[in-house]
């Protein structure tokens, strides 16, 4: 499909969503030099985790304000933060601070959410259940990366070993199951709820709708592929 100037044209927000892709390995060097001691390096690894939460944040409100969505956009955020919690969780894999299975079950949801949308050119929206899952599952993932930077790197310790070992174990329940929820709703034959976007895209898919013509009802057809939110980590 050809893509116009327009949409082409590298915006603001995905300049602020590529300083958190190009930060994610110099935070993976920050991390392993405060681990040996530097001083300077645990600075930059607290605020280079503050950079790319502030970021992930400020990039999605930025572009929505411009009512534009992209679809090269929607996949640099995803990708900007899979690389940057990665290039964080595995070095504290290697440091022995996390065990590896914990980055791992992001992987696997991650893999299984892309192979589904790359799989199908108009993705159905998931339920405003496995939604909520999704989003409130990325956020913890930043909340135990920075539980990591503040227990370890920068040597506060303010989480006692079973808080920690608790965390870990969340990991892979809220990964795994928005795409349970899904599985097994299939199998079932079951409607979940669907959100504000599969409503407003499955209105404007009846055929019948007098006010709806084709290029509006393609149009909402590729609003509701581009801010699919069906996993976000």
């Amino acid at each position: 499909m050809a893509v116009s100037g327009a949409s082409a044209r590298v915006r603001p927000a995905d300049l602020l969503t590529l300083g958190r892709l190009f930060a994610g390995p110099l935070f993976a060097w920050c991390v392993w030099q405060a681990e040996r001691g530097s001083t300077v390096a645990a600075i930059g690894t607290a605020l280079l985790f503050a950079f790319a939460a502030w970021s992930d944040i400020a990039d999605g409100r930025w572009a929505r304000q411009q009512s534009r969505p992209r679809s090269y956009g929607r996949w640099l955020d995803h990708g900007a933060d899979i690389a940057f919690l990665f290039c964080g969780f595995w070095t504290y894999v290697l440091l022995g601070k996390l065990p590896w299975w914990v980055p791992a079950s992001i992987a696997v949801a991650f893999g299984a959410y892309l192979a589904r949308t790359l799989a199908r050119a108009d993705p159905p929206s998931d339920s405003i259940w496995t939604n909520r899952i999704g989003h409130w599952g990325g956020v913890c993932n930043y909340v135990l990366l920075g539980a990591l930077v503040g227990n370890f790197s920068i040597g506060a310790r303010c989480l006692p070993a079973p808080m920690l070992a608790a965390m870990f174990l969340a990991v892979p329940l809220y990964s795994i199951a928005p795409l349970c929820i899904a599985w097994i709703s299939r199998r079932a034959g079951l409607r979940l709820p669907d959100g504000p976007r599969g409503r407003l895209a499955s209105a404007h898919h009846l055929a019948g709708s007098p006010d709806v013509g084709p290029a509006q009802t393609e149009k909402h057809r590729t609003h509701n592929a581009l801010t699919h939110d069906g996993q976000h980590l």
